[in-house]
Parts: C-alpha cells; sequence; structure tokens
C-alpha cells in the first residue's frame, strides 16, 4: 500500500508518541472546512464554525448515555480526518499542528470509541483508499493492545478491507497477535481458549509465534500455566516455546517462578538434545533480563536461583561485554572468584578481548593494576591480540609481560598476524626482533 504523508506521519507518531511542536495552523480554505462542516452534520454533528479552523467543538447536547456520546465524538473525529484527507487530494499539505491533534484524539479513544471508530470506518464512506486502510489498521492495533476481545470481535470484519491482500495479512497477524498477548497477560487461560475455538477460523494468521505470544503474556500472571499451554496450544517447536516464555520473564521474581517453572517442565521433553538446548537458551534469556538491572540485581537473583552446574554454564555463555560492559570489573572479579580457574580465565579473557575493542584504555588500565596471577596472564594475551590491529607496539610491550613460553610465543604470532599493513617495514622488524619467521602468517 502506497502510504500517504499524513498516514506516514501518523504512523511515525504511533512509534514515537505523541511530541511535536506546535509548527503552524492548519489554514484550510472555507470551502473545505464547510465540507468537513457538511459531513459531520450529515452524521447529527453540530460544528461551532466559529471557532479556529483546526478546532473542532461539538455543540453542547444533553448527555444521555455514554455509547451517544461517543458515538458523537468519533463522528467529529472522523470529520477532521476527512478534513485532512481532502486537503491532501487537493494536492495541499497537511500540517504537523493538523497530525497532532488527529493524534492526540486517535490515542486517548476508550475501548468503546475505538470500536464505535473500527465500525463506523467499515460501514460508511467517509474515508477511502490509503486513510481508510491506515486508520482501520492503527485503530485495530490499538484497540488490540488497550481492548483485546473487542479487537478479536472485529477481526473477521478485516477480510476484503485492503486493497492489497498481503497488507490485509500483515493486519490481521499483527492484530492477532497483540490481541492475544495483551488478553494473556489478564486472562491467559481465556486467550489460549479462544484460540482452540477460533483457531481453525484463522488459521493463516495464527502462526507459532502468535501462540507464543500468550505464553510470553501468562508469564506474568502464572509461569507454570505458560509451561503447560505448550503443550495445549499445540506449539510444535518447544524451544521457540520456552525461549518465548523466558524472555518475557522481566522481574527478578518472574525469573525465579519462571526458573522452577522451568525445570518441572523440561523432563516432559522426551529428545534429550532437544531438552538441553531448551535448557540452555532459556536460561540465557533469563541471564539477559538480569543484567539490564546491574550487577548487584544480578547477583542477588542468582543466589535465589541456585543454578545447577549446567545452568551455571549456560549464565556464562552470555557473559560478554555487551551486556556487562556497565559493570565489567566486577564481573571479572566474580569470575575469579567462582569458578575454577581454567574456566573462569577462558571468560575473562574474551571479556577483556571485547573490552580492549570497545575502550583499550580503560581495559589497559584495569589490567595494569590487575593482581599478577593466571587470570591476569590471560587478559593479557587477549588484549595484546585486539590491540595489535591499531597499536601493535604496545600489543609487544604487554605480550612481553607475559612468562616466556607457549602463552607469550602465541601472542607475539597473534601480534605479527594482525600487524597493519600499511606499516610493512615495522611488521619486519617485529620478526627479526622477537625471531619469527614468514611463515607465521
Amino acid at each position: 500500500m502506497k502510504t500517504s504523508l499524513a498516514i506516514s506521519f501518523l504512523i511515525l507518531a504511533l512509534a514515537a508518541g505523541i511530541g511535536w511542536q506546535d509548527e503552524h495552523r492548519l489554514a484550510s480554505s472555507r470551502e473545505r472546512h464547510a465540507k468537513a462542516v457538511k459531513q459531520a452534520a450529515a452524521l447529527g454533528i453540530s460544528l461551532n464554525s466559529t471557532q479556529d479552523n483546526d478546532s473542532v467543538v461539538i455543540t453542547k447536547r444533553e448527555r444521555k448515555n455514554p455509547q451517544e456520546d461517543a458515538q458523537r465524538a468519533i463522528a467529529a473525529f472522523i470529520a477532521m480526518v476527512k478534513e485532512a484527507d481532502d486537503i491532501e487530494k487537493s494536492g495541499g499539505k497537511v500540517e504537523a499542528a493538523i497530525g497532532r491533534k488527529i493524534m492526540e484524539r486517535l490515542t486517548a479513544l476508550s475501548v468503546t470509541e475505538g470500536e464505535i471508530l473500527v465500525s463506523g470506518i467499515l460501514d460508511g464512506n467517509e474515508l477511502d483508499g490509503e486513510y481508510r486502510e491506515g486508520f482501520i489498521s492503527i485503530s485495530m492495533l490499538k484497540l488490540a493492545n488497550n481492548g483485546p476481545q473487542t479487537a478479536l470481535k472485529l477481526l473477521p470484519r478485516l477480510t476484503g478491507v485492503f486493497h492489497d491482500p498481503e497488507d490485509e495479512q500483515k493486519c490481521r497477524e499483527a492484530v492477532l497477535n497483540t490481541s492475544l498477548t495483551a488478553w494473556s497477560r489478564e486472562d491467559p487461560a481465556a486467550a489460549a481458549a479462544w484460540v482452540r475455538e477460533n483457531g481453525i477460523k484463522f488459521s493463516e494468521a495464527l502462526t507459532e509465534s502468535t501462540k507464543c505470544g500468550i505464553l510470553s503474556g501468562a508469564v506474568v500472571v502464572d509461569p507454570a500455566l505458560a509451561f503447560k499451554l505448550i503443550d495445549e496450544l499445540e506449539i510444535k517447536d518447544s524451544g521457540q516455546a520456552v525461549t518465548s516464555i523466558a524472555r518475557a520473564a522481566k522481574t527478578a521474581q518472574e525469573r525465579t517462578a519462571t526458573l522452577v517453572a522451568l525445570r518441572k517442565h523440561l523432563p516432559r521433553i522426551a529428545d534429550e538434545s532437544t531438552r538441553r538446548a531448551a535448557s540452555e537458551a532459556a536460561v540465557q534469556q533469563l541471564a539477559f533480563s538480569s543484567y539490564k538491572e546491574g550487577f548487584d540485581a544480578t547477583q542477588q537473583w542468582l543466589i535465589a536461583a541456585k543454578l545447577s552446574p549446567e545452568e551455571s554454564d549456560s549464565f556464562l555463555t552470555t557473559m560478554a561485554y555487551a551486556n556487562v560492559k556497565g559493570n565489567v570489573t566486577q564481573w571479572i572479579d566474580w569470575l575469579g572468584e567462582n569458578f575454577p580457574e581454567q574456566q573462569a580465565n577462558g571468560r575473562i579473557s574474551l571479556l577483556v578481548h571485547d573490552w580492549a575493542l570497545a575502550d583499550y584504555q580503560a581495559a589497559g588500565n584495569w589490567l595494569a593494576a590487575a593482581p599478577a596471577g593466571s587470570a591476569k596472564n590471560a587478559a593479557i594475551q587477549m588484549y595484546a591480540t585486539a590491540v595489535s590491529k591499531y597499536e601493535p607496539e604496545a600489543a609487544a610491550q604487554w605480550a612481553m609481560t607475559l612468562p616466556a613460553g607457549e602463552d607469550r610465543d602465541w601472542t607475539m604470532k597473534e601480534i605479527y598476524q594482525n600487524w597493519p599493513k600499511e606499516n610493512p617495514q615495522g611488521k619486519e622488524a617485529f620478526a627479526k626482533q622477537h625471531g619469527l619467521q614468514k611463515n607465521s602468517e
């Protein structure tokens, strides 16, 4: 679907939130405004034309019921959108001010108003083409998040609405996924029951990912139920399902409860390799979530979690510099205090390597102050290797602090191989100084 300027503006606003500056007032002509007023009147709305052109004011009436109030508000909203549509069709420019007002009203709609808006657009002919499809998509997605049951009720009506079948399919899938995920945060059993009852009707849009969205929502309510629903929803990829559940656990309490439920669920996976892979992927997701809360919070969670040796191994695979860069020195100390020397040194050296690539000065300062020992030697190897691509002389100085032997020899060869190509004379001099042969490359 070729998206108009106004719809592009609205979609971007939904993603970024409402926050434009009011750059200009909408300078609409009397003819266009009169047309919008006439259209609104046809819908039972009386507008005060003495107000500014970008203001739509509903004449005060006796409030009979919320439904009627909502209908009037939506009719006024459609009239305002139609006016913007007419401006574009006539070659005019819809500016930020009117876009802001439209978005403010759209995002403020209640579930009842959202249902009336979608139904009104589907039933009427006030909007057509790109505006019609754009506002149906945006309104349905907002409903899916705030009123999932209402969105699911309206979902069958999207058939044949879009000019491009691919756009329609994407919209249906997005609405279905968002609705079921949002519903499952409140009542996962009900969301799952809806899938069992309506799955065949929406089979083309009800993907494995959508079903996993229900599991993700269920974590907030009951992680044990989330695992139980894997079988009930007939999810074939158990690994994806388990990963989705673990990824949804955002707090320490949710992570711990999810881990407990995971341990009970894993024996149900018959294939050993699948079971191991599911366990590893789940623990990794829990680790990624914990890192976001900082070193101390992650430490507290690890104490409560009481990871098994296998789970600890899975946790360690996530300890990359990108995940712990805010507390890298604390994690290095933790590794040395809690794991066997060889295992700790291997992970420390990888951390220092990536740290050196990101901030070689900070990594070098830490390395200079680190106590002597095998952990420091392992870190020196990886640090020298990392910085050798742009500071080979400094890398060589670090390498020479290593005890004579295989580790130093290996590091020297790595420095030689990584030597900058634009300095061949320096590379040759380095090889001669340290007795390296050209076949080291």
